[in-house]
């Protein structure tokens, strides 16, 4: 079954183009021909970067101003406080308590953002490409001359993935995708992979979390049709550009967030 608002051929076809964008593609499987190019995609911008520590690479979605409207939504979620003073919780930028996971993070550019606009939270960005967490690693130590984001090397599609994560049964009070989706629809047997990416996904973010979807291909309705996972409710949607075409107006990009519900949140509030 599929969502109703499936986009066409020719849109298909454009919006691929568009949104060859994520490095998060996994190996196990992509053609290795597939996994090679994205490999030597990010062997390149290493390469660039070395050269020249300016050249950080492509920064996906940057003619939407994607990155602009994620930071300043996320400065307007409400985050439950940890530990300490319930009645005396700070903004959730400077809670070092809170824990960030960018899923298929590239060159690390989002994460990046966040750090440069005073986000003081533990920060994590996986991807299943070698070159691209070389990369990201290597950016941080010439920007921030240390390593305070972690930079992992990690596969959402392997077969025992969640067995093989790094932090065991640790979650994540805000989970980020920008572009990582759109790749996995691209993917032969697209359902499958995209409702397992879903259910993986929604296992990482942290019961009250949150779970935030940035796509160039997936309309907001689409979102949240394949994220209609067990656990996880539509929470708000980021507003951007719009444009119409043969009088249907849509976004150049969605931007959906979820909220993972707690065992006392009821799904129907």
């Amino acid at each position: 079954m599929w969502p109703s608002s499936r986009i066409n051929s020719t849109e298909a076809s454009s919006a691929q183009k568009r949104c060859q964008c994520s490095p998060y593609l996994s190996h196990t499987l992509l053609t290795q021909a597939d996994s090679l190019s994205w490999e030597s995609t990010y062997a390149t911008e290493l390469t660039n970067n070395t050269s020249n520590p300016s050249d950080i690479g492509m920064v996906w979605f940057s003619d939407s101003n994607a990155e602009e409207k994620i930071l300043s939504y996320l400065e307007t979620l409400t985050i439950k406080p940890g530990t300490g003073d319930r009645n005396n919780t700070p903004a959730a930028a400077e809670r070092t308590d809170i824990r960030i996971l960018d899923l298929g993070t590239g060159n690390g550019h989002l994460l990046f953002a966040l750090r440069d606009a005073g986000w003081k939270a533990e920060m994590v960005g996986v991807d299943y490409s070698v070159k691209s967490v070389e990369l990201a690693s290597q950016i941080q130590r010439s920007r921030y001359l240390g390593e305070d984001i972690h930079f992992v090397e990690w596969d959402i599609f392997e077969e025992t993935a969640p067995g093989k994560w790094p932090w065991g049964g640790e979650v994540f009070d805000i989970v980020l995708d920008k572009g990582t989706f759109d790749a996995v629809g691209f993917m032969d047997g697209e359902e499958d992979r995209c409702k397992l990416y879903a259910r993986v996904a929604c296992s990482l973010v942290k019961e009250g979390g949150y779970l935030l979807v940035t796509s160039c291909n997936w309309t907001e309705g689409e979102l949240k049709w394949w994220f209609d996972v067990e656990g996880l409710q539509y929470y708000d949607t980021i507003r951007s550009r719009k444009f119409t075409f043969g009088g249907v107006e849509g976004q150049t990009i969605s931007s959906v967030c979820f909220k993972r519900l707690s065992m006392f949140e009821d799904e129907n509030l």
